[in-house]
């Protein structure tokens, strides 16, 4: 439901535990996406994350190493990003992106904008030329929804990183070209692509990547800063997979998919499956004409509260 008024968002105790906690987290091809902006104008509802514009480092000289090396420190279970061009595969584990949650990174002359934003649990790879310019991003320290709010350094313009749309400056209105990837875990990436190349923990900042910042925020029921809306169809920081085809929204629980081989449903008037492939580890959604398996759609990993803010009006996928 939506909160009655500002004012409830400001409660002392809460904001100065959440303004505490948020402060140790200082310390292939190009695929459009179909994408709204949210339904008021964002930038009505930025609050500050307690942190100050790049506090949290954004990453501008990505440097990458072999599987072996990063496999001495990763996590079998942990998350990170799949980007591929050509034959060849990146990873971008979470572990690291917690501590950055922006690599400005140039991949065979694309100019690539890796994001993770670690309180809604959403990681997605824009292309980050603009009316043919590359722009550099950072760290706003602003959140919406508890989402990441990133600002271009060429502009200073604020984009929000779940939709990729701009809500302030010169390019208020503009929205970022998504690139293709797919969110996987170390141990299935590391097995699917072997000869693939990983984030380096030289990012020229001094962090512990073995460490959480967020310590057990992923697995607790607390939401951090406000929300616009609170939908009571499923638990706020339930995982999901969301899917966007021809306007229409639908939540598919991690519960489901991630035990699962297929699912077969329609949405937007599309005939879709979001495949789980067991041999590769990735779960991928396509759309499906006559049977068969056709084009890739873009499917995102994150907190119910953020895709259900995004989208307040999308349908739950409930077998």
């Amino acid at each position: 439901m939506r909160q009655g008024s500002r004012a409830k968002w400001y409660i002392l105790g809460f904001a100065a535990s959440a303004l505490a906690a948020f402060a140790v987290a200082s310390f292939y091809y190009r695929a459009p996406i179909e994408q709204d902006a949210p339904s008021k104008e964002p930038a009505d509802a930025f609050v500050s994350g307690g942190v100050s514009q790049d506090d949290i480092p954004s990453i501008d000289e990505p440097a990458f190493e072999r599987v072996a090396i990063a496999d001495q420190y990763l996590k079998n279970e942990g998350f990170g990003l799949d980007v591929v061009s050509g034959r060849e595969h990146r990873f971008y584990p979470y572990q690291i992106l917690v501590w950055h949650q922006i690599v400005n990174d140039d991949f065979n002359g694309m100019p690539l904008l890796v994001t993770f934003d670690p309180l809604g649990g959403l990681g997605i790879v824009y292309d980050r030329e603009v009316n043919g310019e590359p722009l550099s991003f950072g760290v706003s320290g602003k959140l919406w929804n508890n989402n990441l709010v990133m600002y271009d350094r060429n502009t200073k313009s604020e984009w929000i990183q779940a939709t990729g749309v701009a809500a302030t400056g010169s390019f208020s209105g503009a929205a970022l070209v998504r690139s293709s990837s797919h969110v996987m875990t170390w141990q299935a990436w590391k097995s699917a692509y072997p000869g693939g190349l990983v984030l380096s923990r030289d990012t020229g900042a001094d962090r512990d990547y073995t460490r959480d910042p967020y310590g057990n925020y992923d697995t607790n029921d607390t939401i951090w800063f406000p929300l616009q809306i609170e939908d009571p169809r499923l638990q706020l920081k339930d995982a999901i997979y969301g899917l966007s085809v021809n306007g229409a929204f639908k939540a598919y629980p991690a519960s489901i998919v991630e035990t699962q081989n297929r699912i077969d449903d329609s949405l937007g008037g599309q005939q879709i499956a979001i495949v789980n492939d067991e041999d590769s580890g990735l779960i991928v959604a396509y759309r499906v004409q006559e049977d068969k398996l056709g084009a890739d759609l873009p499917l995102d990993r994150e907190f119910w509260f953020l895709w259900s803010n995004i989208h307040p009006d999308t349908d739950v996928y409930l077998p």
